[in-house]
């Protein structure tokens, strides 16, 4: 789960890096192509998804802010992570144990490339 919510905070960087004059995608566009891959991934139910659009949403704004905030990399690094450890909180909170298990088999598999 750690290696997920570090995926997702690598896209944000990389997406803020490579990004030219289109401009950045919002919180909110981050967090619906986010949501909408762990709804196909889990099958979560309506509350389930808007419950984990609006983590996803909070989590890309704290995201943001960060990224804008002009802190030096080990700080940014320390509070991210600090931040996964709460999204990971939060999702297991939302998610029923099958699910979260499934989201964890699935991030094991990412990591090793398949």
């Amino acid at each position: 789960m750690k290696r997920f919510l570090l995926l997702v905070v690598a896209a944000i960087f990389a997406i803020n890096i490579t990004v030219s004059a289109q401009g950045m995608p919002s919180p909110e566009q981050m967090a619906k192509a986010q949501t909408e891959g762990m709804k196909k991934a889990l099958g979560l139910d309506e509350k389930q998804e808007a419950a984990i659009y609006e983590e996803f949403l909070s989590f890309g704004k704290e995201m943001q802010e960060l990224m804008t905030s002009g802190e030096d990399q080990a700080t940014m690094m320390t509070k991210v992570q600090e931040k996964q450890e709460e999204l990971t909180e939060e999702f297991k909170k939302i998610l029923t144990e099958e699910q979260y298990k499934k989201l964890e088999e699935e991030m094991a598999k990412m990591q090793r490339g398949h």
